[in-house]
């Protein structure tokens, strides 16, 4: 996995196209808090920058939606 990792890395940079590797020396509940508020700030953050409502997908809804018609 490793291999496979750094391999990606390279085909990224490679292609000119930004990434980031994040690593943690303990993978917990906590850390995991962190990275998912990580996440949620970036992606809030990120539709701010590109004028995107990261919180009004429609597509998520109707997936929601969908998913519980199959269950039923």
């Amino acid at each position: 996995l490793s291999a496979e990792a750094e391999g990606t890395q390279r085909a990224l940079g490679e292609a000119g196209i930004s990434s980031m590797v994040l690593e943690t020396e303990l993978l917990c509940e906590e850390s995991m808090g962190f990275f998912f508020m990580l996440m949620e700030l970036s992606v809030a953050s990120l539709g701010l920058v590109y004028q995107i409502d990261p919180f009004n997908q429609p597509g998520v809804e109707q997936s929601k939606i969908n998913t519980r018609t199959i269950l039923r």
